[in-house]
């Protein structure tokens, strides 16, 4: 079976979408040679290093370095020709994301991450909103089979969509080994000096986007610093997304802004020290369809804070304090609890690690294979 896999996402600088795309493919190559790979992506920022390092003798790379707009234009309303013109004849079209290009009569697989943009509409521009529904409808009608990467996701889409119970199929994404690797010592004196870390600091990681919530995150930990003698800083790394300003308006105008930290883009050697060296961890999502930072900070043995909602709940349950996000001085109290219990840290550290070991590539890539077998 010949599967057309997309790259697009796996980029330079890449997030969620991109890092799961990268092992995925890693695992299915690593595992087995029964079938035949064409690598497909469009992207000026593709990370060509790593998709070139992925050939071997059952697999081709097709590149198209042209902008993201020519993709979208092509792949969502030209419609035309056939993708098979450009690369070949192909079984399957495997998609990292929920879009697909013209295949014609071609089996296809996407991955559907999450409905934060119908489930929340208002934390982002209603255009984007209504283009996105439009087409992540159209490639659904068309697929075969569709991932999702939790069960909370798979209900979602079946509520949101009427979509076909029995067409979707839950792939837990595994986590980068990176990120439960021992302490190195050296690597993480680096890093704390790179960024000029304080000793002790709690730790956001995600996209600056509304449905992060990390006003509330802000909010709540003024009011932590407030209840006593509490020397640690927040430390949130993340790039800018939509609808940030108020985001970065939050953080700026904090009383405590001096003991907050805000980052950019960071590396994922850097990202796996800052993980190990944080006392905690504190994701108030409102919305998750995985929520890759939780199950990152688990596998790093760092406990964590996140939500009782979405798919937080289902993968921080009996390994992590859940909250809920709305209120913040449940968060102020989780924190509190942490910063006071060493014991406390020490038992979700143990539970976080046993809970990162089930999202592993083995199970993924198993997951994946059956799913190719079933056509």
């Amino acid at each position: 079976m010949i599967i057309a896999y997309d790259v697009s996402q796996i980029r330079l600088q890449r997030a969620g979408i991109g890092r799961l795309a990268a092992m995925q493919l890693q695992g299915l190559l690593a595992s087995e040679g029964r079938h035949t790979y064409i690598l497909h992506g469009w992207s000026p920022e593709l990370d060509v290093e790593m998709i070139r390092s992925f050939i071997r003798p059952n697999v081709r790379l097709s590149i198209a370095r042209l902008p993201g707009t020519v993709k979208r234009v092509y792949w969502n309303y030209l419609r035309m020709p056939p993708i098979q013109t450009l690369i070949g004849q192909f079984d399957v079209f495997h998609s990292a994301e929920p879009l697909l290009p013209p295949i014609g009569n071609k089996k296809a697989i996407i991955s559907f991450n999450d409905s934060a943009y119908y489930k929340f509409p208002q934390f982002y521009n209603k255009t984007t909103a209504r283009k996105w529904d439009y087409l992540y409808r159209r490639a659904l009608r068309r697929a075969d089979a569709v991932t999702v990467l939790s069960e909370n996701t798979r209900s979602d889409l079946i509520e949101m969509m009427n979509f076909p119970p029995e067409k979707i199929h839950v792939v837990r994404p595994p986590t980068d080994p990176i990120f439960s690797a021992a302490e190195k010592p050296e690597e993480e004196a680096r890093v704390r000096q790179k960024f000029s870390l304080p000793d002790r600091f709690m730790l956001f990681v995600g996209t600056l986007e509304p449905r992060k919530n990390i006003p509330r995150l802000v909010q709540a930990f003024e009011m932590f610093q407030e209840t006593g003698d509490r020397s640690i800083s927040l430390v949130i790394v993340g790039r800018r997304g939509w609808l940030y300003e108020d985001i970065l308006k939050s953080i700026n105008t904090s009383a405590v802004c001096k003991r907050i930290i805000l980052l950019d883009y960071v590396a994922d050697a850097d990202l796996a020290a800052l993980y190990r060296m944080a006392m905690m961890f504190v994701f108030p999502s409102l919305y998750e369809g995985h929520g890759y930072p939780v199950v990152e900070a688990m596998a790093s043995g760092t406990p964590v804070i996140t939500s009782n909602n979405s798919s937080l709940k289902e993968i921080g349950e009996g390994a992590a304090i859940l909250v809920d996000a709305e209120k913040i001085d449940e968060l102020v109290e989780a924190m509190r609890r942490l910063f006071d219990s060493e014991d406390l840290c020490k038992e979700l550290s143990t539970k976080g690690r046993q809970r990162a070991t089930l999202f592993s590539v083995d199970n993924a890539v198993n997951a994946i294979l059956k799913l190719y077998d079933s056509f």
